[in-house]
């Protein structure tokens, strides 16, 4: 099945017509992404595969780094690939898919090389990008692509893990959501408190009235000792955003009194929710984390209409 974020993210960009030059599938060991890719290709260039394995077609390119020449993507092999692609204009389709499986494999001349191509990128051409070791990734690949989380565990598996362990319905559908392994949260259950979810909820309902309310409450946490803080509530408001294009049915009934006000307001959730990943997809690059936050709190003022 895939997901549902992931899916309405690629609808929305093909709908308006601001397709991503490069797009990073951040998974973990053992995650079958094939669905995912072979989705994202049909979306942007109407070619439907079968499978990955199976393809006949001169403009859609896979290359699993584990497998070409049994050590990662070399130089060569990946120059060629790129060289390719500024053929485009003279293909029958002329909207090309470049897939790089387990990127991270790649050597790092490859990886370089990879950089000067999504820098300075062919109009028709789309980088689709995979990996499960994000951190060995260069920071200005990861700045230059559109970073899109893929869980490793089922919502619906989790959700019950978190019951089981203590937590109301309506605690674990929405955490279920934001983790992606229970460990993450159990190691510093006394920090993840659903009381920080309560508030943020609020604040942002507050916003709709009083912009300022939300840039406020963010910037409160723009110090050193209360990143933290700041990164849990991006990305807890990240999802919290993703309301407005869920299944309504798909949304705990506990949240309904604050879906029903988001259906009401004027405010760019899709640009929100961008805003919000593009500052935590920020987090593990060496950039200055402060003017990230003052970025983000301004481009989150900007969705207000």
């Amino acid at each position: 099945m895939l997901p549902a974020n992931l899916t309405k993210i690629i609808e929305n960009s093909v709908l308006s017509g601001k397709i991503n030059h490069c797009y990073l599938l951040k998974t973990y060991q053992g995650v079958n992404l094939d669905e995912i890719i072979l989705y994202m290709i049909k979306s942007f260039s109407g070619i439907q595969l079968d499978s990955l394995e199976q393809n006949n077609y001169s403009n859609v390119i896979v290359a699993v780094a584990s497998k070409i020449s049994g050590s990662g993507i070399k130089k060569d092999e990946i120059s060629e690939i790129f060289e390719s692609s500024y053929f485009t204009d003279y293909l029958e389709n002329n909207q090309k898919i470049i897939v790089f499986k387990n990127i991270e494999q790649a050597s790092h001349i490859a990886l370089n090389s990879l950089l000067k191509t999504i820098e300075e990128p062919n109009n028709n051409v789309i980088f689709i990008l995979t990996t499960t070791k994000i951190n060995q990734l260069l920071s200005t690949i990861k700045s230059r692509s559109f970073i899109i989380n893929i869980n490793k565990q089922n919502n619906d598996e989790l959700e019950k893990q978190f019951i089981a362990i203590g937590f109301q319905t309506y605690e674990a559908w929405f955490f279920s959501n934001i983790f992606s392994d229970i460990n993450d949260l159990i190691e510093k259950r006394s920090f993840y408190t659903f009381e920080k979810v309560s508030n943020l909820l609020d604040v942002f309902k507050k916003s709709f009235n009083n912009p300022s309310i939300l840039g406020v409450f963010l910037g409160s946490m723009n110090k050193k000792e209360f990143h933290e803080d700041l990164f849990f509530a991006v990305n807890a408001l990240k999802f919290i955003i993703s309301w407005n294009w869920l299944n309504q049915n798909n949304i705990n009934k506990h949240f309904s009194q604050y879906l029903k006000t988001f259906k009401k307001v004027k405010f760019n959730f899709v640009n929100a929710f961008l805003a919000c990943d593009k500052f935590l997809s920020s987090i593990s690059t060496n950039v200055n984390i402060f003017l990230q936050i003052q970025a983000l709190i301004v481009n989150l003022m900007e969705c207000y209409e």
